[in-house]
């Protein structure tokens, strides 16, 4: 059943969500140009009805994840500041934990769609921008089951059994973006060579 990002409700049942996770948030435009500039106030509107809604039904450990895009005029949207201000006046604040680069080899065989033409789109460029809100829960269980996405120390962990994170810059989601085209671009050629090779 599909259900719009901006009226997420309960089911009536109590039940309350661990992670809440939106990929690509947008308003659907015509022609497929999803997320330009002359929709971004239209955008933020439906990131903070999104958020709004979601965090009613929202564990207190809970997490909201959203996964955008970092290129212009993507990135001008400013997810980490929109999420803080929508939460400021209700309830406990929203924390932006950092966030994650997604990796489509993660989640076969998931594809990105645009809002209403269902056309896929590019995605190398896209993290999971991470939010939890600063509320009091001493559940230590929940917090053993469902740990924190981003631990509290990202970088360099004492403990030599844990592996190390690596903190995401934009030289690193070049390189990822570099080598997903690299992959593109070799199948693309292969396939040619296999047309030659049976004309």
């Amino acid at each position: 059943e599909t259900l719009p990002a901006s009226v997420l409700k309960s089911n009536g049942k109590g039940i309350e969500f661990h992670r809440i996770i939106w990929n690509f948030p947008c308003t659907a435009i015509d022609r497929g140009q999803d997320g330009q500039n002359q929709a971004m106030e239209d955008n933020k509107s439906l990131v903070r009805k999104f958020v709004s809604n979601a965090r009613k039904i929202l564990h207190a450990k809970g997490e909201i994840h959203m996964c955008h895009k970092t290129k212009p005029p993507f990135n001008q949207w400013n997810l980490p500041d929109l999420v803080e201000k929508a939460c400021k006046n209700e309830g406990p604040a929203a924390i932006y934990q950092g966030r994650v680069v997604l990796d489509r080899a993660l989640f076969p065989p998931y594809t990105p769609r645009k809002a209403l033409n269902r056309k896929s789109f590019p995605c190398h460029d896209a993290c999971f921008y991470v939010f939890s809100f600063d509320a009091n829960c001493d559940d230590e269980e929940t917090e053993k089951l469902f740990p924190k996405t981003i631990p509290s120390n990202p970088v360099g962990f004492t403990d030599e059994s844990e592996e190390e994170i690596v903190p995401i810059t934009e030289k690193l989601i070049g390189k990822i973006r570099s080598a997903h085209l690299s992959i593109i671009a070799s199948k693309h050629y292969n396939k040619k060579v296999k047309k030659r090779k049976r004309s």
